[in-house]
């Protein structure tokens, strides 16, 4: 995962102010936000959630310096080892690695919706999630396969693993015009072999569109997607470039991985508007680049941003922010300038 700026420093934060704890622990026995092998981010209109697959919890951060936040942490929540985390119209999926179900939560509240771990659901290591509109999908990372469920009613739809479809350690999902992606980048058991693949399937039905694995798009070991504006963007992890997709034909537009980019094991990339972000694990790093060209904006490499491992990554029209692994912190920077606003612990 790679990414050189320095941009002067904004405000450094140690952390945020709790109101309340959805669960067991008092705010006070708390006191700042606590990462524990945080695994994800999404950001909804006015909060970050974070999952801890360490701690069994999510954290509820106020994008505002001195807004609530919370820990969601109740029994009746059943969220174990949380892996991946989705929002969309005032509600937050939570995919449970071990626990084998989806945890639905009201985005306003905190509250339980509904935990979703029906037999038929086929949940086996539910590790990816996307939503869009009616429908919730869920990559199933230790069955290799797809779980489509009812946004509305938490119902399933299909289960999706046709041998056509070559789900190899699905990991990363993400859904555009009409179509879903889904990486095929996670070793195999004995950790020597990866399928280095991405598989589309038609989002209406479900069937299998085509499996891209051609060596022409670069893939190795790829690990993070993202998708907007019609195009597809995949982080390479041992490949140290990003793979650029046409998201309505599928067929590739680049591999972007100039010297000057500074990949070093990508591990997570998101986009908002012109901007595509990557984080870089190994490089201690995050690099931007152009939408539209794929040309280099800036590699931010600087101390003061407290990159760490970094990983999980979301954004919206002002923010990137970007989560080191395991234990934090949380770095927030201004989308236009890559200029540091804080870094939370």
């Amino acid at each position: 995962m790679k990414s050189l700026i320095t941009a002067g420093v904004a405000v450094i934060i140690a952390g945020l102010s709790f109101i309340g704890i959805q669960g067991v622990a008092p705010a006070s026995s708390i006191g700042y936000p606590r990462f524990r092998g945080a695994t994800a981010i999404t950001v909804s209109p006015a909060h970050v959630w974070i999952t801890n697959s360490d701690s069994n919890t999510v954290l509820e951060l106020s994008m505002s310096a001195n807004g609530p936040s919370r820990v969601i942490h109740s029994i009746s929540d059943k969220i174990v080892a949380p892996e991946g985390v989705a929002y969309e119209n005032s509600k937050i999926w939570i995919t449970n690695g071990v626990g084998d179900s989806v945890t639905e939560l009201n985005a306003n509240t905190g509250k339980l919706v509904r935990v979703i771990n029906a037999k038929a659901d086929r949940f086996n290591g539910p590790t990816g999630i996307a939503v869009n509109g009616g429908d919730i999908w869920v990559t199933n990372l230790d069955g290799n396969s797809v779980t489509e469920l009812n946004a509305n009613t938490g119902k399933l739809v299909r289960v999706i693993n046709a041998k056509a479809d070559r789900f190899n350690g699905p990991l990363s999902i993400a859904l555009s015009d009409g179509k879903v992606y889904i990486t095929n980048g996670s070793y195999s058991a004995n950790g020597t072999t990866v399928a280095n693949s991405v598989t589309e399937l038609d989002e209406s039905t479900g069937a299998i569109v085509k499996v891209i694995h051609s060596r022409v798009y670069g893939f190795d070991v790829p690990r993070a997607i993202a998708a907007a504006n019609d195009r597809v963007w995949v982080a390479n992890q041992d490949g140290d470039t990003v793979t650029e997709l046409n998201s309505s034909t599928g067929s590739l537009v680049r591999v972007v991985g100039k010297k000057a980019d500074k990949f070093d094991a990508p591990d997570g990339i998101t986009v908002e508007g012109n901007h595509v972000w990557v984080s870089n694990s190994l490089g201690d790093s995050v690099t931007e680049i152009n939408a539209s060209t794929g040309a280099l904006v800036r590699v931010i490499r600087s101390k003061s941003y407290g990159f760490t491992n970094p990983g999980p990554i979301a954004a919206n029209l002002f923010h990137v922010w970007i989560l080191s692994t395991p234990n934090g912190p949380l770095t927030e920077i201004d989308t236009n300038t890559g200029s540091l606003l804080r870094v939370t612990h």
